[in-house]
Order: C-alpha cells, then sequence, then structure tokens
C-alpha cells in the first residue's frame, strides 16, 4: 500500500482541523498509510498547545513524523511542562497499542480497509456519521476526537458522537482508553479536554 507524508505543513488550529478530515479519509482511496508533518511553526512564533495537539493526534495517525528543523524549538525533550508530559503519554499510548496497530495492519493487507476509518465505514445509516469529519475510528473498537481548539481557562472543548452500537451486537457503551471507568452512551456528546486528554462529559 502507499506511503505518504505530506510536505510542509503551515501550522495552526484550522490547519489542524484539516488533517484529521483529510488522513481519515485517505482511506476512500487506498492510501492506508498517509501521515501529516508533525512540527513546530516554522521561524515562531512558537505555539506549544498547538504543537502538543498536533502530536496528540499523530501518536493516534497511521504514521507518525515528528518533523524538526535545526532552527525551529521542537524537541520533545526540551519543551517545558505540562506539554512535554502530554506529548510524552499520547506516544506511551502509542506504542502500547502497537498489538493493537499491528492487527490494523494486516487487517488492511487482507480487505484493503484502512487502519484509519471516518464514521461512515461503521455506521453507514447515521446521518451523524457524515458530519463528524473531526473524529474517526482507528480500526473497529478506538473512535479518535482529537482536541483541534485552543484551550480557554486550561480546557479545550469540543461536541463527539458516540454511535449507538446496538446493531454492531456490541455493548451500548464507549470507555475511556485511558480510564476504562469514564463511559459514554451513544449520543451527541460535550468533551472538555486538559492538556493531556478528554477528562469529562458535559
Amino acid at each position: 500500500y502507499q506511503r505518504r507524508v505530506r510536505g510542509d505543513v503551515i501550522q495552526s488550529w484550522e490547519s489542524l482541523e484539516f488533517m484529521i478530515y483529510f488522513t481519515q479519509t485517505a482511506s476512500n482511496v487506498l492510501f492506508c498509510y498517509w501521515g501529516q508533518e508533525m512540527m513546530q511553526i516554522q521561524n515562531g512564533p512558537y505555539n506549544f498547545e498547538l504543537f502538543t495537539r498536533v502530536l496528540q493526534w499523530g501518536a493516534m495517525s497511521p504514521v507518525y513524523t515528528n518533523y524538526g528543523n535545526n532552527w525551529d524549538d521542537d524537541n520533545i525533550w526540551q519543551l517545558s511542562e505540562p506539554w512535554r508530559s502530554s506529548i510524552q503519554k499520547a506516544l506511551s499510548l502509542r506504542n502500547q497499542m502497537i498489538i493493537y496497530r499491528y492487527t490494523l495492519s494486516w487487517i488492511a493487507w487482507q480487505t484493503g480497509v484502512g487502519i484509519l476509518r471516518p464514521m461512515y465505514y461503521d455506521w453507514p445509516w447515521e446521518v451523524d456519521s457524515y458530519n463528524t469529519s473531526e473524529q474517526y475510528m482507528m480500526g473497529p473498537s478506538v473512535l479518535v476526537a482529537p482536541a483541534y481548539t485552543p484551550m480557554s481557562n486550561n480546557i479545550s472543548t469540543r461536541a463527539v458522537w458516540f454511535p449507538s452500537q446496538v446493531a454492531k451486537e456490541q455493548s451500548e457503551q464507549w470507555y475511556n482508553i485511558r480510564d476504562a471507568r469514564e463511559k459514554y452512551i451513544g449520543s451527541n456528546t460535550c468533551l472538555l479536554y486538559t492538556s493531556d486528554a478528554a477528562d469529562e462529559e458535559d
């Protein structure tokens, strides 16, 4: 399968939102391994919150490329807190999922279905699945809804659609991958994001 990484990306909140949409829909044209350049704004001014969100989303992408330039401040180990720890947690989660991601690569090889899938792959009969371009499925079991807006008072808010799984004969509940005590029932939910991850529902 094709593997491709886009060229220089002008980093902004708008470009992050588009990358989330673009990367998942690459599966529609059999680009199962599409990656984006994840880097700081070239030559500044640096936005460490944006950089963190880009890398958090990148950790849940098929191809992770932490691309840097000698003149840009994008060495993860040199970042201040809370950004360094937030990125480390995202990359640790990526590594913890290596067996799942390996399995998805095998499924892609067997079926041609990409690792990332727009929501309408699994719920084509649901109208909401066509109106949720900022979230996607990683394989059949993991729903990914990255934060793509700046925080206000240390919180970023976004809507997430948790589809009903009754038709798929699975549990009606969705579980937070970081804390299984947090459960979501099929509906539109407002999630509150700290610098680390989605922490609450409203």
